[in-house]
Order: structure tokens, then sequence, then C-alpha cells
């Protein structure tokens, strides 16, 4: 029976459990408003769910007894799996699989990106655990059947002691990395601090073990970073270079070869971008070549900036989930919306029909916000400026690693490769793979999961995209020498964004942006947590039109009556704090 009880009323509520919702929600709570999320799956995440392996394969593979869905989501689409690798599995096989979790949408993190310095502001690390990424790779397919595996080196050491690198190459890179510091006005890097073992509640026991065993090798890798910054012959420090327009002026302006600009390309700013294109000094170089020298070494990290989060990405949007609830918000799993209506204009409310069990109730609220997911079926009118960016995602199970250097003495195997597939004939034809093993929680010893994203091009098709894909993997494949190596299950499905930023498109009708898509679809970007903040701004100032306040790293976890005297420092610098957070480095 439906009922509507006069307590039913919250300031905000917020439909969907993913990552920027819940930093939302979080935000909300902490400034004392009340707020109600509403997700119809039974699990957080979202997007950024992790789910079991057989709840994914009757995902993709629409099994009919398991019609009422357990995920469903209209952002992912195209969905296809092998059900005869399935259905060939052994027995100890398929109760191996039972315990692999896989993540919709797998995300590594830049060690001082701003969702870590959030985690970090808001006191939340002790919900989660992370493992430090190995290594980074870039594997070159030749005749269809061999490849080769070159490791991006990020200190002078690991530059000369590369085994990939000829002693020609390994000169072009140290002259590179030295003479864009300069340009860049950091030859002078504020040393960083690896934070303390023990009052770092960030840090995860591995990390630890990881940091104890490695302390020497990070005092040698940031001695490396000064000394490959103090000189760069014939360019000055506050040198520009205008010639430089394509990556083809840059190749030319350094005098590297096709394979170290491959590693800078790919590996190190993270651009798809064709060698004639326009290119953008801040857009395609700066921004990521900054936050890459920020970001490395650090919690307990040897030689890479990335971190990936034990037990899925999952635990991202769970642990903003567990800071709101903590501070008041309520979250209700399992629970639909059959409708929204706009309430009479003098009070401005909206009204919420909600099923939850078999209960029906009417909730009245000031706000609401949501993906265009959730909210479409509720917009009376169409909503302006959606945009079309498509991944292709892919992933394997395998009994052996596929990425594994034979020199190698990593013990994990948890690393970030990229490599080429297919031509030229495409505006993307590079794709990313990340690999994760037991440590990072999701699968058991002796499994792995492959997880392969590629950037779709405005005019590739899914078949093309899947081909280059699948003809790629199939490369990898038969290069190994391990025949012993077996693909236990593969599936794949493409996501689209169609929301880059947060709108509002009635009073108190706030639409959220879907998570962004870069050239490494892996990167969980800075832009999704500006993003959930100017979403909070948005919902601030329309609950308290007297309300001044812009939302920022330093004020995200403050009260009001404690802001007030900082904001009216900081009011008129709006996404200044965001920039200089990328410029801590700078002496």
């Amino acid at each position: 029976m439906e009922t509507s009880q006069d307590g039913d009323y919250w300031d905000v509520i917020i439909i969907g459990t993913g990552l920027i919702e819940c930093i939302v929600a979080s935000g909300l709570s902490m400034r004392g408003y009340s707020v109600l999320v509403l997700e119809s799956n039974t699990s957080y995440g979202g997007l950024n769910n992790t789910l079991k392996l057989p709840t994914v394969h009757n995902w993709i593979s629409n099994n009919p007894e398991h019609s009422e869905s357990l995920f469903e989501t209209s952002s992912f689409f195209e969905k296809e799996c092998d059900l005869q690798l399935y259905s060939s599995l052994t027995e100890a096989e398929s109760q191996s699989l039972k315990n692999i979790y896989v993540d919709m949408m797998p995300k590594v993190l830049f060690c001082r990106g701003h969702l870590v310095e959030m985690i970090l502001s808001c006191n939340i690390s002790g919900y989660l655990e992370f493992q430090g990424i190995n290594d980074i790779y870039f594997a070159e397919i030749k005749d269809n059947e061999t490849f080769r595996l070159t490791k991006t080196p990020f200190s002078k050491k690991e530059v000369f002691s590369s085994s990939d690198l000829n002693l020609v190459e390994k000169r072009q890179v140290m002259r590179l990395y030295s003479g864009i510091r300069d340009i860049l006005e950091i030859s002078k890097i504020e040393k960083k601090v690896d934070l303390d073992l023990v009052s770092d509640p960030f840090r995860s026991p591995a990390l630890i073990v990881n940091c104890q065993n490695s302390s020497k090798k990070i005092n040698e890798n940031n001695n490396d970073q000064t000394s490959c910054s103090r000189s760069f012959g014939g360019i000055s420090r506050n040198a520009c270079i205008p010639e430089v327009t394509s990556f083809s002026d840059f190749q030319d302006f350094w005098k590297i070869n096709d394979r170290v600009l491959n590693l800078v390309k790919h590996n190190v700013v993270f651009s798809n971008s064709h060698q004639n294109n326009n290119f953008e000094w801040e857009k395609n170089f700066t921004r990521y070549f900054n936050l890459l020298l920020s970001s490395l070494n650090q919690h307990g990290c040897v030689g890479t900036p990335f971190l990936y989060p034990n037990y899925g990405t999952c635990d991202l949007p769970q642990s903003f989930s567990r800071l709101a609830a903590v501070k008041g918000s309520l979250q209700r799993l399992g629970t639909t919306i059959s409708t929204i209506q706009k309430q009479d204009e003098k009070e401005k409310l909206w009204k919420v029909h909600i099923n939850s069990s078999n209960s029906k109730e009417v909730i009245k609220c000031k706000s609401i916000l949501g993906s265009l997911t959730n909210l479409s079926k509720y917009l009376k009118n169409s909503v302006n400026n959606l945009v079309e960016n498509k991944v292709l995602c892919y992933f394997m199970i395998l009994n052996r690693p596929l990425i594994k250097p034979e020199n190698s003495q990593n013990t994990k195997n948890l690393c970030l490769t990229s490599i080429q597939i297919g031509e030229n004939q495409f505006e993307n034809n590079i794709a990313y793979i990340l690999q994760c093993d037991y440590s990072t929680g999701c699968c058991p010893p002796g499994y792995y999961i492959v997880y392969i994203n590629k950037v779709m091009g405005k005019e590739e098709t899914i078949f093309q995209a899947r081909s280059q894909v699948q003809n790629g993997i199939n490369s990898l494949l038969s290069a190994k020498t391990n025949d012993e190596t077996k693909v236990l299950y593969k599936g794949s499905y493409i996501y689209i964004q169609r929301v880059e930023n947060p709108q509002q498109l009635e009073d108190g009708l706030i639409l959220l942006s879907d998570p962004s898509i870069n050239n490494n679809s892996f990167l969980l970007l800075d832009e999704d947590v500006d993003k959930a903040l100017l979403a909070l701004d948005k919902s601030i100032k329309f609950l308290d039109s007297q309300h001044k306040d812009y939302v920022t790293f330093k004020n995200f976890s403050n009260s009001k009556k404690d802001q007030k005297e900082e904001n009216s420092k900081i009011r008129d610098s709006n996404n200044q704090y965001f920039i200089e957070k990328l410029q801590n480095i700078l002496d």
C-alpha cells in the first residue's frame, strides 16, 4: 500500500551509488543537509561496481534465470562473451572462477591525483587498501606473431640500467626528460618525503612490506630525479617551443626515434593523437607530465606513479558512501523509482514515488541529483550538449600472466601496458592492458584478470574495434612460449559517456556527469573529482541561496562555520586551487 508520511522529507535525494554520486552525497552530508541515496541494485558502485564473475557472466549472456537484473545500466551495451569457453570449464576451474571479482570500469589512480588528496583530507583512507602498479610497458607487435616489451623508465637509474633500450635511446630519453623539466620550470623539484609507515593509514600492509624492502631504492630514485633535471644544453628554462604543433614536430624538436616517442607519448602523457594532428602543449603534455612527476615514488610505489584499489574499484565509492552515512545520510539499496513529479510552485518540492521490497512510499525533497542513466526515463525535456565517447571494455581470465618479461624478478604481476593495434587508419589505434593478480584480492593464486580497454575513434565501428583488440590479444598469446597458458573466460561490452559536465535542468534537478574518458580509459581522472565538486557546489547554492562558499579540497571536509573566513579568501579564485595542486613540485 502506498503511504506518505510527514517525516518522509529530505533536503536532497541522490539516485545511484557511483563514485561521483557518493562524493556529492558525502559533501552534502558533511555540511548538515539531510541526504537520501537510492540505488536500484543490491550493491554499491553503479558504473564503478565490482562483481563476481558468475554474476557478470549472467549479465553479459542475458541468462533468463537471472532476468531480475543484478546489474543493469544503459551506459553499457553490445555485451558479448564466449559461451563455449565458459561451458568447457572443469569443475575445479568453475569453483575457482566463482572467487574472481571483475571491475566493470577498472581504474588506476595517480598517487598525487585529486582523488587521493580527497581521500586523505576526508580521513577515509582506513576504508581502503591499495597496491602499487609494478611496471608500465609498451608492447610492439611484429609480424602479428611476436611482440617486444619495453619497460618505461622514470628515473636516471632506470634509464641507464634498462636492458630494453640501446645506448642511443637512453641518451634520447635523458635529454628529453631533462629538457622538459627545464622548460616546465621544475628543475628544482621539492624533495618528497614518503609518508610515515605507522601513521599513514593510506598504506596497505602489502605496501608497507614493499616500502621496507625498497627504502634504499626509493632514496636512490629521488636522487636520480633531482640529478635528471640539472641541465639541458641549449634550452633555457623559460624557453617556448612554438614550432611544435604536432607530435611529428615534437619528435623532430627533441631528436628522438619512434620507439622513444611511443614510450613518452603513450606511457608518460597518455596521448593517442595522430602524429600530424594539432599538438596542444598544455593538453597533450604538461598536465600529465607534472602529475606523473609529483606522483612518482609515493605511498610505497617504487618506480611508478599509480595505485590500484585492492578488492576492486567498488571500494572507492563505498568509502565515500560510508563517510556520508557517518555524517547522517541514508542509503537504500534495491529501491526503484516509479515516478518523479514536481510539487506545486509555492512549496518548490519534488515528489518521488519509490518501490522497496513489497512496499511503496512517497518521499518529498528540495533537490534531486543523478546521472542521465538514472534520470532519463523521468525527464520530460531532452538534454542538451550530449556527447558519444565510447570505450571497448574487454576482459579475460587466464591461468598464466599475459604480460611478463622473461627477465622479470617481480613476484607480483600487477602492471599496465600500452599496445599498438591495427593501422593508423583510425583516430585511436592504441589499447591499454591492466593485468591483475592475486595480490589485488580480486582472484585466487594462479589466476589472472586481464583488462583490455580501447577508446574508440569517432568513425570506428564496434566490429572494427573488437577485431583489432582480438587480433592484438591473439598476437600476445601466440608469442608466449609457454603452451600451458589457457584462456578460461573472455567477455566484452561498450561503455558510452554522454554527459561531460553537470547541468541544472530545472530548479533543484541536477544532472551529474558520466565518468570521464581520456586516451587511457584506465586512469581515474582529476576531472571526475572536479566535476563532482562542481555538482556539489551547484547543489549547495540551490539549497541555500545565501551560501557563498566555493567547494574545493580545502573546505570539502569543513563545516559551514569553519569555512567563512577561508572562503572569503578563495571565493574569487574558483579552480585556482586545482591548478596549484598540480604545481606543488615547482620551486
